[in-house]
């Protein structure tokens, strides 16, 4: 494997998933203290980016290992899939961005104590069980639930207590608004997928309740993430409202995933939606900010 194949193993543009919970956790913290811990902050970072990376590459190791990602599927091709030598590549890659998400994190640990301990352990363990080990969660329809819990809530709550050492209401609020965006990145990716699952009978939502359900569960999850901010705009501040234009300006994504059949599209849908959602952490970080 190239330079190229490496870092386009690493799938760059899902990393937005694990870095938007990271901001939007260091926005709230600000709020609270007027300051930050950039160091804390900085290997914060780079910790939620290794487990994200290290999840994608088991990820590969293991699909392409069960021949859930065929030459047929419409996602990006799988690198695993291509060799046995460059599967064993994807797993000591694997084995490497764990190592060192796990060394940046025994910092975190310490710094944190139980709660971070717990986060952290957890976070490790669920990046190998999302598709490893004798039940992994992708294959019986837990992708979505994973994606939330994982890259919504906890890792929001994680990045703030790591800075003010308590857990404040706005990173659960916040937390579970982009947890829902998290769960629609999954869908898309699902949606897509439909019939390359189905071959090799991994279950997920669109497998099990069919393409039209999964794409009206993929707008629920958007219509919660703007409930959040509505519940945010009456509640805390109205600058929350504004965010909503943001959803408004992806209309023609929301009428290209209703009018489209899953198809190689659908990397950009998936693409466009991850874009939204890490500019909903950013708008929502400056709401926090300034308000």
């Amino acid at each position: 494997m190239n330079l190229s194949d490496t870092i386009n193993s690493f799938r760059p543009k899902t990393l937005f998933a694990s870095i938007s919970p990271c901001i939007i956790g260091l926005a709230i913290s600000y709020s609270h203290l007027n300051k930050l811990d950039l160091k804390i902050a900085s290997i914060t970072v780079i910790c939620a980016i290794l487990l994200q990376i290290s999840s994608n590459l088991i990820n590969d190791y293991y699909d392409g290992k069960k021949g859930t990602d065929s030459k047929n599927r419409l996602g990006p091709q799988r690198h695993s899939q291509l060799s046995l030598k460059n599967s064993k590549q994807i797993k000591y890659m694997a084995l490497f961005s764990t190592s060192l998400a796990i060394i940046f994190g025994i910092y975190l640990m310490i710094c944190g104590g139980w709660p971070i301990i717990i986060i952290g352990i957890s976070s490790v363990i669920f990046s190998w069980l999302y598709t490893g080990g004798p039940y992994p969660l992708s294959y019986y329809a837990l992708g979505e639930v994973f994606a939330f819990i994982f890259f919504g809530p906890i890792a929001v709550i994680g990045t703030q207590y790591l800075q003010t050492h308590q857990i404040l209401n706005e990173s659960i609020i916040l937390g579970t608004g982009l947890g829902f965006l998290s769960s629609a990145i999954m869908l898309i990716n699902n949606i897509r997928d439909t019939d390359s699952d189905k071959s090799s009978n991994k279950k997920t939502l669109s497998t099990l309740f069919g393409i039209k359900n999964a794409k009206l569960i993929y707008f629920t999850n958007i219509f919660l993430s703007n409930a959040v901010l509505i519940y945010l705009g009456i509640n805390y501040n109205s600058k929350f409202f504004l965010i909503i234009l943001l959803f408004i300006l992806n209309i023609s994504l929301f009428k290209n995933i209703i009018n489209h059949q899953p198809s190689v599209k659908y990397n950009l849908f998936l693409a466009h939606t991850a874009r939204l959602m890490f500019l909903y952490s950013i708008s929502t970080s400056i709401v926090l900010i300034l308000g």
